[in-house]
C-alpha cells in the first residue's frame, strides 16, 4: 500500500524515486548503493527496489565494473521533448544563427522564467570563435540578466507572488542582497530595456539581456550575452545595442509590432 505524505499530499515512493534522481544528477562519479543509503537514510533493500526499477528502463545505469551507478541516458532523450513546448526555439535559433556569423565573439542564449525565481536556458548558441564553457541550464532569477529581466517586466501580482519566500541566497559579495535592491534594480531595467549582472553568480563572469516579446507585448523570453564581467563594464552601452537589436528582430516574427530597436 502507497505511503501518502500528508503535508505535502504526496506519495512517499514517488517522492523518494525523485529525490534518488536528484541524488544522481550532482553525482558525476556515480553513487554505490551504500552512498544512496546513507544520503537518504533508507535501508538497502528499499535502495536496490528503487535501483532496480530504473535500471530497467534506462533511467539509471550500472557500471559493471565499479558496480557503481549513474544518471541513465533515458533522461536525456526525455528532456529534448521539455524543448517541445517552445515553438519560440525555431524562429530565435535562426535569428541567434545569423547574429553569432556576424558577431563572432558572442555566446547567445536564449532564457524562460520558470516559478518560483528560477530561470532555464533553452537554447546555447556559439560562434564559431567562442570558447565553449560549462554553465549551469538553470539558475536564481534574482542573480541573472536574464532573470532579472523578466521578472522586471512581469504582471506585478505574478512579481509578488514569486518574492514571497525568497531568501536572496549570496553566490558573491555582489549578488543581490534584498527585496527592496531587487526592486530597484528592476525599475532600471524598465528603463533601459535590459539587464545587466555582473558577478553575482561567480567571480569574473558577467551577463547582459533582453527582453523577447510575443504579440501581446508579454516578455515571454529573453536573449543574453554571458561573457566576462570586464566586457560588459567597457563596452555596456555597444552590447546593449546587439542584444536589444537581437531580441527586437526575434520578438518582431513572433508579432510584436514595435520589436526592432534601433
Amino acid at each position: 500500500m502507497e505511503t501518502l505524505n500528508k503535508e505535502k499530499n504526496t506519495l512517499q515512493t514517488v517522492d523518494r524515486a525523485l529525490a534518488l534522481i536528484s541524488l544522481f544528477a550532482t553525482a558525476a562519479k556515480g553513487l554505490s548503493v551504500l552512498d544512496i543509503c546513507k544520503q537518504m537514510g533508507i535501508t538497502r533493500n528499499t535502495a536496490y527496489a528503487m535501483l532496480n526499477s530504473l535500471v530497467a528502463e534506462d533511467y539509471i545505469e550500472r557500471d559493471e565494473v565499479s558496480g557503481r551507478y549513474f544518471i541513465g541516458c533515458r533522461f536525456y532523450e526525455r528532456a529534448q521533448c521539455y524543448l517541445n513546448r517552445f515553438p519560440i526555439i525555431n524562429i530565435a535559433e535562426r535569428h541567434m544563427t545569423r547574429f553569432t556569423r556576424e558577431y563572432k565573439p558572442y555566446q547567445v542564449n536564449l532564457n524562460v522564467y520558470k516559478s518560483p525565481m528560477r530561470t532555464v536556458i533553452l537554447l546555447v548558441h556559439y560562434s564559431e570563435s567562442t570558447p565553449r564553457v560549462s554553465s549551469s541550464f538553470s539558475t536564481w532569477a534574482y542573480a541573472s540578466a536574464s532573470g532579472k529581466t523578466l521578472l522586471a517586466f512581469m504582471p506585478e501580482n505574478k512579481l509578488t507572488h514569486d518574492l514571497e519566500g525568497c531568501d536572496f541566497k549570496p553566490f558573491t559579495p555582489h549578488t543581490v542582497k534584498n527585496r527592496e535592491e531587487l526592486l530597484a534594480q528592476l525599475e532600471d531595467i524598465r528603463k533601459k530595456d535590459y539587464g545587466i549582472e555582473l558577478e553575482e553568480i561567480s567571480h569574473f563572469r558577467g551577463c547582459i539581456a533582453a527582453p523577447v516579446r510575443d504579440m501581446s507585448g508579454m516578455a515571454t523570453a529573453t536573449v543574453s550575452f554571458p561573457m566576462d564581467a570586464l566586457s560588459i563594464r567597457k563596452n555596456e552601452l555597444t552590447l546593449a545595442r546587439e542584444i536589444t537589436y537581437l531580441a527586437g528582430e526575434i520578438s518582431t516574427e513572433l508579432g510584436y509590432s514595435h520589436g526592432l530597436y534601433r
